[in-house]
């Protein structure tokens, strides 16, 4: 699923996809965002985390070949499942 980079804009907003994915009671889930922008910079808002969770945010430099785990760091995000 792709976000175009139009949808971005230059300022932080919220948002959303529906990847009309079925997802199965007790089984977890990875989400991957990426960007394909030419030009200027992107982020993602992350909090700290300091309780034991299986959240987790990791970084990949290398178009996503490898990640380093960001420890205690946790990603602002939202699911709604219907």
């Amino acid at each position: 699923m792709a976000i175009s980079s139009d949808a971005i804009g230059w300022s932080a907003k919220i948002v959303t996809v529906n990847p009309e994915i079925k997802v199965v009671k007790g089984k977890q889930y990875l989400v991957v965002m990426h960007s394909e922008t030419s030009q200027g910079y992107y982020s993602y808002a992350v909090g700290r985390e300091n309780k034991s969770t299986s959240d987790f945010a990791s970084v990949s430099d290398d178009n996503g070949s490898t990640f380093t785990l960001q420890p205690q760091q946790k990603l602002k995000y939202s699911f709604t499942i219907k």
